[in-house]
């Protein structure tokens, strides 16, 4: 992405491998789904390696135990995209499920994807951030099962500071400007500067 200010193909960018390791694994820790979905197979007898399932069984499962099953990945609460650029990473994403599976995997998946793919390369390849005042168990670990995951009720979220790097457009999407701020300058003025510019991200 050499012109920062051009917003470069989908095509191109589904095919950097780390940005699609930096993607893959920040949905593997999302988790934005806890809740159990029942299945049940009313006139069919299901058979499990050695177990046989009687008809009529409700069956449940959830992302969140697979994403932090560590036999499918090590290190489960560490943020490693590297585990996504290895030989049998293939076999990797038969455990990703944050869409889904099957018929009744989420139908917006492929659009979701491209605005994955968009906005992470867009957002960090024009400035830079330093996370704020977060603390990993309170504000990313998923306590409750409220449908989607949700962290400790005492969270504010995560929350990061925009550093070094502002760009100005002018409303045609040229180049106005390039400010280098100091990180204390930033709680006075950087939603000012969001509310008051052209849009930056998408043309």
């Amino acid at each position: 992405m050499p012109d920062l200010l051009k917003v470069p193909p989908l095509q191109d960018l589904e095919q950097l491998p780390y940005l699609t390791a930096v993607i893959l694994e920040g949905l593997r820790m999302s988790n934005v789904s806890s809740h159990r979905l029942l299945r049940a197979y009313p006139d069919t007898t299901l058979s499990y390696g050695d177990f046989e399932i009687p008809a009529g069984t409700p069956l449940s499962m959830t992302p969140l135990h697979i994403h932090e099953n560590p036999d499918i990945f090590p290190d489960p609460f560490e943020f490693k995209p590297e585990r996504w650029l290895i030989s049998n990473q293939q076999r990797l994403r038969r455990y990703l499920v944050p869409f889904g599976k099957g018929k009744r995997g989420c139908l917006g998946k492929n659009l979701a994807w491209a605005q994955l793919y968009l906005f992470t390369a867009m957002v960090f390849r024009r400035f830079n951030f330093e996370l704020h005042d977060v603390v990993k168990q309170r504000d990313f670990v998923v306590s409750r099962d409220t449908v989607v995951g949700s962290v400790s009720a005492e969270s504010h979220g995560v929350t990061a500071n925009l550093i070094k790097k502002v760009i100005h457009l002018n409303k045609d999407y040229t180049l106005a400007k390039i400010d280098y701020i100091e990180q204390d300058r930033l709680d006075d003025w950087t939603l000012t500067y969001m509310r008051n510019t052209a849009p930056i991200l998408l043309e």
